[in-house]
C-alpha cells in the first residue's frame, strides 16, 4: 500500500518527532492497510500500525470523517462495509 501514500511510514514518524500536525492532514493513516510489515522492518521496532490508528483516532476526535457511510456503495460485500465503519467512523 506504500505506493499509495503520500507520506512513507518513515516520513510520517518524523513529522510526529517534529511535532508537525500537517501529518493529520495526510491521507497515509487512512490507507495503511495494518499488516505490520513497517514494523516487522522497522530497526527500533516501533509499532507504527498504532501511530496510524491514532492518527486516524486524533483526526476523527476533531468530527471530521475521511469516509461518509452514506455515501459507500450498497453493492460492496458486507465486510468491507463492516470493517469501512469500524476503521472511518470511530
Amino acid at each position: 500500500m506504500v505506493e499509495q501514500m503520500d507520506l512513507l511510514p518513515n516520513q510520517v514518524l518524523l513529522l510526529i518527532v517534529r511535532n508537525d500536525e500537517s501529518v493529520l492532514d495526510s491521507k497515509t493513516p487512512w490507507i495503511c492497510a495494518q499488516c505490520y510489515q513497517c514494523g516487522t522492518i522497522c530497526p527500533r521496532e516501533v509499532d507504527i500500525t498504532k501511530i496510524m490508528e491514532a492518527l486516524r483516532s486524533l483526526k476523527l476526535r476533531k468530527n471530521v470523517d475521511y469516509v461518509r457511510m452514506d455515501m459507500m456503495s450498497k453493492d460492496l460485500p458486507t465486510i468491507a462495509m463492516v470493517c469501512a465503519a469500524r476503521k472511518y467512523t470511530g
